[in-house]
């Protein structure tokens, strides 16, 4: 991903509107690049500013942690939507397998 296509993503990532291969792109794209981070941090500061000032949202003003753990809890969907991933994928193989072996050997 460059930094053109993640700062086109911000606002979808701000808005939870990524899926996970996106989300998974665009937190790699900004751990490594550092002017991508910082205007994603900005604008997430802007965006948690605006919802409290117009009294969408009850938030923590310790953006910093709420940022972190935004990012967190994103990396645990991509661990948790990979795992679903490759525990489907074993089962199925596991059932084609048996298939195989029902209706073909037996």
């Amino acid at each position: 991903m460059n930094c053109r296509e993640a700062q086109t993503l911000i606002e979808p990532f701000i808005k939870e509107e990524l899926n996970i291969r996106k989300m998974r792109e665009f937190i790699d794209h900004i751990e490594k690049c550092e002017e991508c981070r910082d205007e994603f941090e900005v604008r997430f500061l802007v965006d948690m500013t605006t919802a409290e000032l117009s009294g969408d949202n009850d938030i923590d003003y310790d953006f910093q942690n709420l940022l972190k753990n935004r990012i967190a809890d994103c990396k645990r969907r991509i661990g948790n939507y990979t795992l679903l991933v490759f525990f489907t994928g074993l089962v199925t193989s596991v059932l084609l397998i048996l298939a195989f072996y029902y209706f073909i050997i037996l």
